[in-house]
């Protein structure tokens, strides 16, 4: 099985569920293509990834000494891969608004930085929500919404006019 470590190159560019399932689907295609053709040919690598991804999946073999000119070494490869990168944990993030890439980008690394290994974010907007953001991941549920802290005050002030009584 491949080494998550050695898979930083690839999955530091992996920010959102969407990003994932992009590079799944690609992986396909290229995969499929492997499959009809009788020869082993990296370079069409470009015609169906980024650049930056194209060198980041042939650093990636080369760390895992993966021989280039053994299909099924490659095909192993990247089917080992789809497998690590699904098993990623996911994050779920509802906000009230599309973030921008540098927010995305800046929730990404905050997050590494606490469960100290890469993450996949699945961002959900919803208008309801009013600034702050409701983070769920491994069972827990984190609301640091201003709705939510408004929410709380108010059933504070509950229960201490009950108890007051």
């Amino acid at each position: 099985m491949l080494d998550e470590k050695k898979l930083l190159l690839l999955t530091e560019k992996l920010k959102t569920q969407e990003d994932l399932h992009i590079i799944f689907q690609q992986l396909d295609e290229y995969m499929e293509s492997m499959y009809k053709s009788k020869f082993i040919d990296l370079s069409i690598l470009s015609n169906y990834f980024s650049y930056s991804v194209k060198q980041s999946l042939i650093a990636i073999m080369q760390l895992h000494n993966i021989n280039e000119n053994d299909k099924s070494q490659i095909i192993q490869f990247f089917h080992d891969l789809k497998i690590v990168l699904n098993q990623l944990p996911t994050i779920h993030i509802y906000i009230g608004i599309n973030p921008s890439e540098h927010t995305i980008n800046a929730i990404k690394s905050w997050m590494v930085s606490q469960l100290q290994r890469e993450v996949i974010l699945d961002i959900q907007v919803d208008p309801k929500i009013f600034g702050g953001a409701i983070i769920e991941y491994n069972g827990y549920h984190r609301d640091y919404t201003i709705n939510g802290q408004i929410i709380n005050l108010i059933i504070d002030k509950v229960k201490k006019f009950s108890n007051s009584n």
